[in-house]
């Protein structure tokens, strides 16, 4: 019997405790069922408790208290671009100074 390692909970399982995702090279979700219902539920129990959902920022996971709708500035498309082309800038600089440091 073929197993999976859970990326939550980092258990190995059985194929069949993963759900089909046809986006992944394997056709399974990287979560099993059971990481996925506890996801689900906590998802619930905040939205159900009237709490924002958690924000993805480019440092990770942030506390909905930092980064809300209301305190980050509304941006044009002309500054969102700006801003997308210096973090790539800012990227690409940082490979080239590890390739050279190679």
């Amino acid at each position: 019997m073929k197993k999976k390692k859970c990326v939550s909970c980092g258990r190995l399982k059985p194929l069949s405790e993963f759900g089909v995702m046809h986006a992944r090279p394997d056709g399974l979700h990287y979560y099993c069922r059971d990481c996925l219902r506890e996801k689900s539920a906590a998802k619930y129990a905040r939205r159900k408790a009237g709490l924002p959902p958690r924000v993805r920022t480019r440092a990770g996971w942030a506390a909905q208290a930092d980064v809300t709708a209301e305190n980050q500035p509304r941006l044009s498309a002309a500054e969102r671009e700006a801003r997308r082309i210096d973090r790539m800038l800012d990227d690409h600089a940082e490979w080239v100074a590890t390739v050279a440091a190679q």
